[in-house]
């Protein structure tokens, strides 16, 4: 299926609909804009709209205020955003893309009823928790929907995660692909899944995170661990800068796996109104909106929750704390590897551009596999190393970039397609690359090793 997808070509996408006007809609749609794609913003009633009318008009503000944006530049965007309720009038929409929060029925609705509203078109869900499956047969139409797998905030991400549903075409996915492509995002194509590469880690970093806390760990501790390693923030402030809520209601919903009592101060952040920067306050306070600065009042929720669990506090080394974390990051990447979801150059490329991973150690699996024995690799190798994977994640991406398979990344010999692809490379660069390459598929014993670390003792 991705195979015959890359094979089939670009297509052309002049107008979308976005259903849903929300955080993840009101990104996606300024995304849209700025690749000059015609937009129509769906919502429930009029109150949503004038809502999601003042959500954009806020990023727009918010983009020219970073210098992002010029005033004509705004102008230009918000002149090609129309809103719109109800579904009729989308019949020239070349892709509708439902962005509605994490309710399998309502967005099982939506989907029944956008086949006939949109004839053609391609039709993608964002949904970060329900059962694709599910929404899919929905649709009279099950060739046209793919997965749109988009991180907070949308228009920023430089990633998109496009799958294909049971019974999607390969022109489809293709044009899911091509889709992301003229966004100016890196597409990575996955098999069908629950949850995209990108999604499953964060869930997984997360839940070792909370259980970290409980056992003697402070968020701006294990943020100054991951600093350490190389991430541009940690795990706490990333959380803080999406928001708090959106997981937390998933969770509600049942929608991800490992919902309860491991999330027991997550959710009770949220619950005191403890959201992350977009209220001023999360793990961190944001005074008048700026930097992070500790928030001792956490520290204390931290040791009551603790104590609520009987659970005796520890002390954890920076460096406990970072294993923990990695170690529950590469058990989920084993995991995802193994359902043949995704290939390890593709989960490398999913880490470094989705979740920060320190481009230079040449992305999570990559990392994993040159461990030895789960000990950190000499400080005299560390240079060269660091020089090697950086090459991978280029030639990954420039892969990416050419339409070709990232599952030949992982195999020998490489395509010929590949092998052309990288012959105008410096040729000692390319040999480099070719023999480390083959590292991210040969560390089975290091993963079983990182999977029986995986939670703090």
């Amino acid at each position: 299926m991705i195979a015959a997808a890359l094979a089939a070509g670009p297509c052309s996408i002049a107008r979308a609909a976005v259903i849903g006007g929300g955080t993840i809609g009101t990104g996606l749609s300024f995304a849209l804009r700025r690749a000059r794609i015609g937009v129509t913003i769906v919502e429930a009633d009029a109150h949503g709209c004038e809502r999601s009318r003042h959500w954009f008009s806020k990023l727009l503000d918010h983009e020219v205020a970073a210098g992002r944006l010029t005033d004509s530049d705004r102008a230009a965007i918000r002149e090609g955003v129309r809103w719109q309720t109800g579904l009729a009038g989308l019949s020239s929409a070349d892709a509708v893309i439902e962005a509605v929060p994490e309710n399998l029925s309502l967005k099982r609705s939506i989907l029944r009823d956008l086949g006939a509203a949109a004839p053609g078109a391609l039709l993608a869900t964002t949904t970060a928790s329900c059962d694709l499956r599910s929404i899919a047969e929905a649709t009279p139409y099950p060739d046209r929907v793919v997965w749109f797998g988009l991180s907070a905030p949308a228009h920023l991400t430089s990633l998109v995660e496009v799958s294909s549903c049971e019974g999607t075409s390969a022109r489809s996915l293709s044009q899911g692909l091509a889709l992301a492509r003229r966004l100016g995002k890196l597409p990575i194509a996955l098999g069908a899944s629950p949850g995209g590469i990108v999604d499953r880690l964060t869930q997984r970093r997360n839940a070792v995170c909370d259980a970290i806390l409980l056992k003697g760990g402070l968020p701006w501790e294990l943020d100054e661990a991951m600093v350490d390693f190389g991430f541009a923030i940690g795990p706490f402030e990333a959380q803080d800068l999406a928001g708090l809520d959106a997981t937390y209601h998933r969770r509600r919903q049942g929608g991800t796996a490992g919902s309860g009592r491991r999330f027991a101060i997550t959710d009770r952040m949220v619950e005191e109104g403890r959201i992350g920067k977009k209220a001023g306050v999360g793990w961190y306070r944001y005074p008048g909106g700026g930097g992070a600065v500790i928030d001792p009042l956490v520290e204390d929720a931290i040791r009551e929750e603790a104590h609520f669990a009987r659970i005796e506090r520890r002390a954890f080394s920076q460096d406990e704390m970072r294993r923990c974390v990695l170690a529950a990051m590469v058990a989920e990447a084993s995991a995802i590897l193994g359902e043949g979801v995704a290939s390890a150059a593709a989960i490398d490329l999913a880490s470094v551009h989705g979740l920060g991973f320190p481009r230079e150690r040449g992305g999570l699996m990559h990392w994993a596999s040159i461990q030895q024995g789960g000990e950190a690799m000499e400080t005299e190798r560390i240079d060269v190393a660091a020089f090697i994977a950086t090459r991978r994640i280029e030639r990954a991406w420039l892969a990416n970039a050419a339409g070709i398979d990232l599952a030949d990344l992982d195999t020998e010999p490489a395509s010929p397609q590949l092998r052309a692809c990288v012959a105008g490379w410096d040729r000692r660069h390319a040999a480099m690359c070719e023999g480390y390459a083959l590292m991210a598929v040969a560390g089975e014993e290091i993963w079983s090793t990182f999977q029986a670390q995986s939670t703090p003792s």
